[in-house]
């Protein structure tokens, strides 16, 4: 069987693919998997087995325009598609314009994903985009989303570390694709001295743009001869090997924190600006993170290419967070780790802690989505040994949820401004951009109205 996967985005991007190939290649007695993808990348598919590789020149096949890349009328496109023939699957994992046309063009009797016209697919993927305006009420990893497009239903966890004994290595990502991303330099500075202080040597890494930061980080470093600079200095699997040595990766959401997640290095992950952990996670079970809390500073996540009006208030942490897990294992009610739940990956406080308001009614939307689009019966009680949900707290969601549903009855049918939403609703936002697309308001609601009034009988009472 020939399957053609569409994935034409960045390396991080590329390396969320892999559990989709992997469950392809255990899914299907010897599939041949292609995966279509800018040549810039291409060495990314070298880390993965009995993948073929079909790279694209993105820069002779597409032109931007209107802030989009748009297929270009070309011999080189056309030479392209005499290549994309013969393909029983195709699966597009890309919601551009370009890799929409891609898909539109090529003839296959079973396409899955973005613009595929599978309904099941256009459904699923709509229903994540409900959540854009409201990306604190999501709660899936885009691996996740990738994994909903199998077509043979097969079930994916990540493979389990075999870890080889810890080396007083630290690899360390100062910057990121986009400033907003990345912390401070001062607060990188004072991760690294400590760890010097408690015998770590660090080694630099990144791409040759981000030299800049090591210009100012490098000034800030007491013993700067335990510092091994390698930023554009390394290949793929160079980078892999200083990763795989590492006992943590410390950066902020890159594509060197993916690579990280096919190694044996740990994970500690910053997230800041438009980066959310939830989101685009490494997909690797305890990986911590740090990120900050939206009830605290409710611009944080902000969107990815708009100017910070708040003077960059979600970078400010307390860098000891960080140096007192890697020295000590302190735990701190601000960190969180990645586990697996019937959805996938899902983030948890590594302190039992009551959930915030907006963590709860994203935990409950995650709970209905498995139970809509897996079939899967889940509830509050097979998360009490994360979270202490409060009687208080449950009456209080209980009333919102009923009001908020009483006013969408009364007003869906006379057309709805999206735009409106974020301040008419804080629960049920999601669902009524859902239902411009699919008529489900009832489906949901009928899931939400099982669970009211919410609450959760606790073991120790």
């Amino acid at each position: 069987m020939k399957i053609l996967i569409i994935q034409l985005a960045k390396m991080g991007d590329l390396i969320q693919s892999f559990p989709l190939i992997k469950a392809l290649q255990k899914g299907v007695a010897k599939p041949e998997i292609y995966v279509l993808h800018s040549e810039i990348f291409s060495d990314v598919l070298s880390l993965i087995d009995c993948v073929k590789p079909l790279p694209v020149n993105l820069d002779l096949l597409a032109a931007h325009e209107d802030e989009q890349f748009l297929l270009k009328d070309s011999d080189y496109a056309e030479q392209m598609f005499e290549t994309l023939k013969g393909f029983d699957y195709v699966i597009n994992l890309n919601g551009t314009a370009l890799a929409k046309a891609i898909i539109s063009r090529v003839q296959s009797p079973h396409k899955k994903g973005f613009a595929s016209g599978n309904e099941h697919d256009e459904k699923w993927l709509k229903y994540i985009i409900s959540f854009m305006k409201n990306r604190e009420l999501a709660s899936f990893n885009l691996v996740d989303i990738f994994l909903k497009l199998n077509p043979f239903d097969n079930a994916y966890l990540p493979e389990k570390e075999s870890r080889v004994e810890a080396k007083k290595q630290i690899a360390l990502q100062l910057g990121s694709r986009n400033s907003k991303r990345h912390p401070l330099m001062s607060d990188f500075a004072k991760i690294a001295n400590r760890l010097i202080e408690n015998g770590y040597q660090i080694v630099l890494t990144g791409v040759q743009s981000e030299l800049v930061l090591y210009e100012e980080f490098i000034p800030l470093i007491g013993q700067r001869e335990k510092i091994f600079n390698k930023i554009g200095q390394t290949s793929l699997q160079e980078l892999y090997h200083i990763l795989d040595q590492s006992e943590y990766l410390i950066s902020s959401d890159t594509g060197t924190m993916h690579l990280a997640s096919l190694t044996n290095c740990r994970v500690f992950a910053l997230f800041f600006g438009s980066a959310y952990p939830y989101e685009t996670l490494a997909y690797k079970a305890d990986t911590l993170v740090y990120f900050p809390d939206h009830a605290q500073i409710s611009c944080y996540p902000c969107a990815e290419l708009t100017p910070c009006p708040n003077k960059f208030i979600c970078k400010a942490f307390a860098a000891e967070i960080v140096t007192d897990w890697i020295l000590h294992k302190k735990e701190n009610k601000a960190l969180y780790k990645a586990v697996f739940d019937p959805l996938g990956q899902y983030l948890v406080p590594l302190v039992r802690c009551t959930p915030k308001d907006y963590q709860l009614y994203a935990l409950l939307w995650r709970i209905a989505s498995a139970r809509y689009f897996l079939q899967k019966e889940t509830s509050l009680a097979d998360y009490l040994q994360y979270f202490l949900f409060t009687d208080e707290q449950l009456a209080k969601a209980s009333q919102l949820i009923q009001r908020e549903m009483s006013i969408a009855n009364l007003t869906k049918e006379k057309g709805i401004n999206i735009n409106e939403l974020s301040d008419n609703y804080q629960f049920l936002s999601p669902l009524l951009i859902f239902n411009l697309f699919w008529q489900v308001f009832a489906e949901f609601a009928a899931i939400f109205k099982s669970q009211l009034p919410l609450r959760v009988d606790h073991p120790e009472r």
